[in-house]
């Protein structure tokens, strides 16, 4: 039993990190202007925890074998956060380490007491927000709990929930609320759990809300942004030197009576960083979010001095190149171009054995890109396209974008019939069909179906029931509404796109790259008349009386999506990645007439055609 003399204040080591917490913190400040780029909201103050109470337990390979508690000053904490006057990045003034591993092969990841402040809450409709509001007063009841992971990987992206849900100020003045991280190998040791207890902490009673793995759940929208921030090759020298620090720790861990071997302390480094910084081996890291496959490079001066030349000569730490090094460092120093910094992965093919998956897109600029993909990697691909009331420019952009022939029914039955007679007798093409339009027959012999957007029911269901794609993907984007992303992503046999991280890869030598260069030639030289067209019909459809998100936010919405879809746009609506090329379309007059936009124009949201 672990006693008051072997529970670990990491604070008093605080010191001894301070490297590893400035790091974070520019990873916080990443993190932060990921979520700006995003929603495009105010730019409010990032607040970071000041203590971590956690405990650990020794390995087998203890010389001593006692369990270890760890704690920091957590009750004098009344949930109140540190920050930098004149900065709106907190820092981590007090930041503890990571600590000791509990069980074989796991290690102890960073838990957290937390009451920061906010991450910029993406535009939404008002039912998203009612949405978030929820989670807010689920959450952030008073009292002390403990969230108890199975994926290592959702610490990051619970933080950042965290921090978005306690964006106002005044609610982390009022709510006294502290939050224990805790891994599944953890909390599987009892004297850690009479710990937690002993501290006051309960299990948090929305813990399986935290724990949502669907595409609308909690940590979703937070998981994707955790993730291009770990993957930014500008972040890729802070990795690295994380990943030092947790090699230099578990090879000196601040007692005297834990001790690991070289070979276990790398095991255990590696561990974390697959785990928690998806950066690794992929036998190290977790099936449900896997590492890059790389193992994070250290020198040889580092291997010399920490004594792991036997864990490099087995292949547990690997030995980065002088001029790999240097160049990670150049590339850190000289920051990032004016589009964006690349995530790089291997790409990812369509899964062998074929399924149903929704893909939310990290940049709604990538949806033309995948569509393109797709239509020139199978021969019969359908797409519903479901932004709009005609599908007609759509296909002017898709010639555009593809080699491959496109058919798009024209309004007549008799019309219709002939297009899928057209379309099945091709050997390779796409179809085009509009989602809110059901035709009276649905074509064969189907490799991709393609779903940009959601359509609304029964039409929905129908194409799902009766299609028979042997691939079919759902295209979930930021304008999407709640409700379309929830059906969209929470119906039976529709899953995670395991791809999701190939897709959303950015760089020469990324999956989508060559589409992605090859649309942003389209959108620059595309005649005006077609996204002006797609712009017209989008405003139609979402400034109807009586839709539930208010005309101002949908015009907003329109915006945002021609934006950031067609590069035509204002830059606030745009992209950082992939700002607009074009200015925003006008509207026709007779929108404005019909749909008291007047107000709208004066404000400068929208544009009006006078010809």
């Amino acid at each position: 039993m672990s006693t008051a003399e072997t529970v670990f204040d990491f604070s008093q080591y605080a010191a001894g990190f301070a490297d590893a917490a400035t790091l974070l913190a520019e990873a916080a400040q990443h993190l932060s202007e990921a979520a700006l780029a995003m929603s495009h909201g105010l730019q409010p103050e990032l607040h970071v925890p000041q203590k971590l109470p956690l405990d650990e337990t020794t390995s087998s390979e203890c010389k001593s074998i006692k369990d270890h508690n760890q704690s920091g000053s957590e009750d004098a904490n009344t949930g109140n956060n540190i920050r930098r006057p004149g900065s709106r990045i907190g820092r981590f003034d007090d930041l503890d380490p990571p600590t000791a591993p509990l069980i074989e092969k796991d290690q102890l990841a960073p838990g957290s007491e937390s009451s920061p402040s906010p991450l910029p809450s993406p535009s939404h409709e008002v039912s998203t927000v009612s949405r978030q509001d929820e989670f807010r007063g689920a959450i952030l009841s008073p009292g002390r709990y403990y969230v108890v992971l199975e994926e290592e990987f959702d610490i990051l992206p619970l933080i950042a929930a965290y921090a978005s849900l306690c964006r106002i100020k005044d609610t982390v003045l009022s709510t006294k609320h502290t939050c224990a991280i805790v891994t599944s190998q953890e909390y599987q040791h009892s004297n850690f759990r009479s710990y937690l207890t002993s501290l006051g902490f309960i299990k948090h009673p929305k813990s399986s809300l935290i724990k949502e793995s669907h595409g609308t759940g909690f940590l979703s929208t937070f998981r994707t942004i955790v993730q291009g921030v770990l993957h930014d090759q500008k972040l890729h020298r802070n990795i690295c030197s994380l990943y030092k620090e947790f090699l230099r720790f578990y090879m000196s861990p601040p007692s005297k009576d834990v001790w690991w071997s070289e070979t276990r302390a790398a095991q255990l480094a590696n561990s974390f960083a697959a785990k928690t910084l998806l950066h690794g081996r992929k036998e190290d890291g977790s099936s449900a979010f896997q590492p890059n496959g790389q193992m994070v490079p250290v020198d040889r001066e580092f291997i010399d001095k920490t004594g792991l030349k036997r864990a490099a000569q087995l292949g547990l730490v690997q030995e980065g190149t002088a001029n790999y090094l240097n160049s990670v460092s150049l590339a850190r120093m000289s920051g990032p171009s004016q589009s964006a910094l690349p995530r790089i992965f291997t790409p990812a093919p369509n899964p062998v054995t074929g399924g149903r998956w929704y893909i939310i897109f990290q940049e709604d600029f990538d949806v033309i890109p995948f569509i393109s993909y797709q239509v020139e990697q199978n021969p019969k691909v359908v797409c519903f396209t479901s932004h709009g009331t005609n599908a007609k420019p759509y296909q002017g952009i898709l010639k555009l974008t593809t080699n491959q022939h496109i058919v798009r029914l024209p309004n007549t039955k008799a019309g219709a019939d002939k297009g899928i007679t057209t379309f099945n007798s091709l050997r390779s093409g796409l179809l085009l069909l509009q989602g809110a339009k059901q035709p009276s027959s649905l074509p064969s012999n189907v490799d991709v179906a393609i779903y940009w957007g959601v359509p609304p029911e029964p039409h929905f269901t129908h194409y799902l029931n009766n299609l028979g794609a042997t691939h079919t993907y759902i295209l979930i984007s930021s304008v999407d509404g709640f409700a379309d992303k929830q059906r969209g992503t929470t119906r039976d046999g529709i899953r995670g796109y395991p791809g999701l991280l190939q897709v959303n890869s950015t760089g020469p030598t990324s999956l989508l790259h060559p589409y992605r260069v090859r649309v942003r030639q389209v959108m620059q030289n595309i005649p005006s008349r077609i996204p002006k067209k797609i712009y017209n019909t989008q405003v139609g459809k979402w400034v109807k009386k009586g839709n539930r998100v208010s005309m101002r936010e949908s015009i907003i919405r329109v915006n945002q999506f021609v934006a950031r879809v067609l590069l035509h746009g204002q830059s606030e609506d745009g992209s950082m990645m992939y700002p607009p090329v074009q200015p925003r379309p006008s509207v026709k007059l007779k929108h404005v007439n019909l749909h008291d936009l007047q107000p709208f124009v004066n404000e400068g949201l929208m544009w009006v055609e006078y010809n």
